[in-house]
């Protein structure tokens, strides 16, 4: 029947090749070694479907879905009218979409490591900021997605935040600075200088206040006029870990900060004073976001669920669970219904926050390999990546790779015993885990006791 459809035109076919293809791949289980060529395939839903081999020589192919080629997604962000929708990935890319994240508008390799919470769209919609734990700052195009200028920290980015009227961009990071940038012509206007990493920043609505985030738990409050230098007007205290997320509530009147000493804090900016401590999350916090309409904070984090809060009565609303990594970044759309979470689990998802529900994924399959390692008879390999596994690959053997589960975040070493019966692991959710390879079986877990935040990235044997 495929074959009878391929003389067709466009218009004639219809959605009758992508019928054929739903149908086929209910009852084959997958599209291998399927020949599409010189089809015109319209709508189709590809994502997660095993295709290899398949031919899609002169097909035509619109509004089709295909699994995305990204790796763990550790920023997302939404244009202030909802046009645009961007992602950043834990290997320095950028995917920009239109329509809601249905139809991609650009994909670019931006940097050279981590785009961590450092994405930000311009309140006008034609610029992109990016920051990396490569120490870059850079400002695109959104049109033609083409780079305007390159700003530098002297260590790695953390957040960056554009102003209100769009003409400043703030950044921070590990190099201890908040850097204000002049978003037209890249120019550092003014670097302050603070005692330790950096973490966080995020404007207040009229763009007189922004606040910065510390690796100690403080949170300041930065007074800033055109002719004058930042003036630091509030410390606030509380928190006893590091702060990775702040946002200001839409009236400017409160702030929400979250940490990794596991909680939300609503701050009163006019008096200083902590307005509620929202617990409930069972690991570290990395991101909080303040709905448009100021009725619904989020926050996200190691446990990798999502929680909504009443803002208002400072209480928790629902939890979103489907997530299986860490979320590292989350964004509101501009009508506060839907919210956009980017996850160590290479999927982006779109929730309603009326229901709780997700209504659609956006899948990766890419995986960053950080270390591998030949066992002592040179017959096995054994890599460890972002994908959280050890796997174990017979050189030898025509067989599907053995995975190994426990690790609940990047694995970044890998090394056999020189006997080759045993194989350590080193990743960063504080844990050396030494495996049984003929089993699979974890044998042992080794963590630090004194530091529940230690990341591990690499191990050897004595």
């Amino acid at each position: 029947m495929l074959s009878q459809l391929r003389p067709w035109e466009q218009e004639a076919v219809g959605y009758g090749p992508t019928n054929l293809i739903s149908l086929l791949r209910e009852l084959r289980g997958h599209l291998r070694r399927l020949d599409l060529s010189r089809l015109a395939i319209r709508g189709a839903y590809l994502q997660g479907v095993e295709m290899q081999d398949a031919t899609l020589s002169e097909a035509t192919l619109r509004d089709a879905v295909f699994t995305e080629a990204f790796n763990a997604i550790w920023a997302v962000a939404i244009s202030a009218r909802g046009t645009f929708w961007a992602a950043g990935s834990s290997r320095g890319e950028v995917r920009v979409w239109r329509e809601e994240g249905h139809t991609l508008h650009l994909a670019w390799q931006a940097h050279a490591d981590t785009v961590e919470r450092a994405l930000a769209f311009s309140p006008d919609e034609r610029l992109l900021a990016t920051g990396s734990w490569d120490g870059t700052i850079k400002l695109w195009d959104l049109e033609r997605g083409a780079l305007l200028w390159t700003g530098w920290h002297t260590d790695v980015v953390k957040n960056l935040a554009f102003a209100p009227d769009g003409q400043i961009l703030a950044s921070c990071g590990e190099d201890a600075t908040i850097r204000l940038w002049d978003a037209q012509s890249g120019t550092n206007v003014e670097t302050i200088a603070a005692q330790g990493a950096v973490f966080s920043v995020a404007w207040s609505s009229d763009g007189t206040q922004l606040a910065s985030g510390y690796f100690d738990g403080r949170i300041q409050i930065w007074e800033l006029q055109a002719t004058q230098p930042a003036t630091c007007v509030q410390t606030l205290s509380g928190h006893t870990h590091w702060v990775l997320g702040l946002a200001f509530a839409p009236d400017g009147t409160q702030l929400a900060s979250a940490s990794w000493d596991r909680t939300v804090r609503l701050w009163d900016i006019a008096s200083g004073r902590c307005l509620h401590t929202l617990d409930g999350h069972t690991d570290r916090l990395h991101t909080v976001a303040w709905s448009p309409d100021g009725r619904t904070v989020a926050s996200g984090g190691f446990d990798h669920t999502i929680w909504l809060w009443d803002a208002e009565q400072g209480s928790y609303r629902a939890g979103l669970q489907g997530h299986t990594a860490p979320v590292y970044s989350i964004a509101f759309t501009p009508d506060s219904s839907r919210l956009l979470s980017g996850s160590e689990d290479r999927t982006l998802r779109v929730w309603d926050i009326e229901s709780g529900q997700c209504v659609r994924i956006i899948q990766g399959y890419a995986v960053a390999l950080y270390d591998v390692a030949w066992s002592p008879d040179g017959k096995r390999l054994a890599s460890v990546g972002t994908d959280m596994l050890v796997t174990l690959w017979d050189v030898a053997a025509e067989t599907l790779p053995r995975t190994l589960h426990g690790h609940r975040w990047t694995v970044h070493g890998v090394e056999w015993s020189p006997d080759g019966l045993l194989l350590a692991s080193a990743g960063w959710d504080n844990t050396l885990r030494l495996w049984d390879p003929a089993t699979g079986a974890c044998t042992q877990i080794l963590q630090d006791p004194d530091y529940s935040d230690t990341v591990f990235y690499s191990v050897a044997w004595g």
